[in-house]
């Protein structure tokens, strides 16, 4: 059997304890992605990270009161791992949501799910021990039955060549109206991106198919 799947989810501010918690996994034998330690220098971070996302067995999601409340990609990555969800068996266990303190947590979509607590009021080490050895038991238990396939990745690749395609539309629209030189100029290099990322996307539909 492959080993499991895991992509930890964590603001910079919980680096130190995502690393304890990476360490621990990969010493079960779970193949885990950690920005850290997975990113390679010269790959385009983003692509990667979602790649990852889509791939993963399990997401683990790490919160406290440091990070709860931060903006940033972090909060992209929870919303592709939502979406992620819906596309997996009612039940499945997919997001295993952490708390690393008595932080409050705004996500509506995680109030059903059991919570993993990583402290202690008395800031015992025991109550962190207890929490990783559960995560470990729940990703190391069983291999979820989904597995990412040709159809879904293609589903996803043409919904990609949609976005793309609107923004095009619009991007075009909008250099047209516009009689300001410089966002005229902005947006030529948008577009200039756009239809790079389409030729990438319809390259891999096209492989996809093949």
């Amino acid at each position: 059997m492959d080993a499991p799947k895991v992509f930890l989810n964590h603001a910079k501010e919980d680096a130190a304890i995502t690393r304890r918690l990476y360490e621990e996994l990969t010493v079960r034998g779970v193949d885990v992605w950690f920005d850290e330690e997975s990113l390679l220098p010269g790959q385009t971070w983003k692509r990667e990270v979602t790649k990852a996302i889509r791939a993963c067995d399990y997401f683990i999601l790490i919160f406290s009161s440091k990070s709860v409340n931060k903006t940033g990609y972090v909060n992209v990555e929870i919303r592709e791992a939502l979406e992620q969800i819906k596309r997996r068996p009612p039940g499945e266990v997919y997001v295993i949501p952490v708390r690393l303190d008595e932080c409050e947590v705004n996500f509506l979509e995680l109030e059903e799910l059991q919570w993993v607590d990583l402290f202690a009021e008395n800031g015992g080490y025991e109550i962190l021990d207890r929490g990783i050895q559960k995560i470990g038991d729940v990703v190391m238990k069983s291999k979820p039955s989904f597995e990412e396939n040709f159809d879904l990745e293609l589903e996803g690749l043409k919904e990609n060549e949609k976005v793309l395609i609107e923004k095009r539309i619009y991007f075009t629209a909008e250099r047209i109206i516009t009689s300001d030189p410089e966002l005229k100029f902005n947006l030529k290099k948008k577009l200039e991106k756009i239809e790079g990322e389409l030729v990438e996307v319809r390259r891999r539909i096209e492989a996809i198919g093949s």
